[in-house]
């Protein structure tokens, strides 16, 4: 890409894209976005606004740099590497596999939420008794 594209917010949104190695209809899935969005985004027929600002940030694009050209393209460079790498690993699966680990994911979570409250409540049981 020319360094002419990066003069443009939609040049720069291009560039951070291809970064994760994503097609724009990965990468529309990924932000929440019809595909047609984000070609309206990199061609500059659209500008994004605050919402999928916010929504691009939370893919590791540092917000400064699309905007504004300013700074490193990344946020925390290692963090965007490896949600890339996970998408493309859930991508690659088939729906019932992708499914059934996005389900494993989502149990192991709660019950880690579910684990840390129970610490809180025995670590106030605990204060409690000492008094």
């Amino acid at each position: 890409m020319e360094n002419k594209e990066l003069d443009t917010i939609g040049g720069r949104l291009k560039a951070w894209r291809k970064h994760l190695d994503l097609t724009g209809v990965q990468f529309a899935e990924m932000v929440g976005l019809h595909v047609g969005m984000i070609r309206k985004y990199e061609t500059n027929a659209a500008v994004p606004g605050g919402e999928t600002l916010i929504d691009l940030s939370k893919t590791g694009v540092n917000i400064q740099w699309l905007l504004l050209g300013e700074g490193e393209m990344c946020i925390d460079p290692e963090a965007a590497t490896r949600e890339t790498s996970i998408l493309k690993m859930l991508d690659e699966l088939d729906s019932v596999k992708r499914d059934a680990l996005l389900s494993e994911f989502f149990t192991r979570i709660q019950d880690a939420k579910q684990i840390e409250e129970l610490k809180g409540v025995v670590d106030r049981l605990i204060k409690q008794s000492a008094a």
